[in-house]
């Protein structure tokens, strides 16, 4: 997440996440081309996910709630390496990510290869006010009620959440 239009340069990829070219992210967003982001839940002990409100100073679906952590891949970094960053900038985490899988992420304002991560935080996170309003820790049902109630990010009703439920379901906690 960003706090305020700054200027990114991303890799602009094909579906098979091939390098085909370079654009800022407002480019990206503007003519809908293909680029890298990176997602990772975060749990605690007892698997209740921690979920965000983003700050109505993001420059993307501001005051959302999403269920993940995460941001753009700038130009020449890895999955791994921007996930780490993004974890410690917005939530003050230092646990290692753990690979699920790739997505392709296809919303209205963005075509994206999407790297997705879980992390088993060793502590509480500490939010960047910058970029959350807030931030907390729910079990599986009540996300299910919030994701009812509240705005939540539109990759996260359309794609992510099924992810959840598959990644809680392997790991026996549904």
């Amino acid at each position: 997440m960003i706090t305020k239009p700054q200027v990114e340069m991303l890799d602009i990829v094909d579906e098979n996440d091939n390098v085909i070219g370079k654009a800022t992210r407002e480019e990206c967003h503007r003519k809908k081309l293909r680029h890298r982001t990176v997602n990772a839940f975060v749990f605690d002990k007892d698997w209740s996910i921690f979920i965000i409100q983003r700050s109505e100073n993001v420059d993307t679906e501001p005051l959302f709630w999403t269920i993940t952590s995460g941001g753009h891949v700038e130009s020449g970094h890895t999955y791994e390496d921007t996930i780490r960053k993004e974890l410690k900038e917005e939530l003050d985490l230092k646990d290692k990510p753990v690979f699920i899988k790739m997505l392709r992420n296809d919303v209205d304002h963005e075509l994206e290869n999407s790297a997705q991560y879980y992390v088993m935080a060793n502590k509480k996170p500490k939010i960047n006010k910058g970029e959350i309003k807030q931030g907390k820790f729910v079990d599986f049902q009540e996300l299910n009620r919030l994701m009812k109630k509240e705005k939540f990010s539109q990759s996260d009703v359309k794609y992510i959440h099924g992810m959840l439920v598959d990644l809680l379901k392997q790991k026996k906690i549904i």
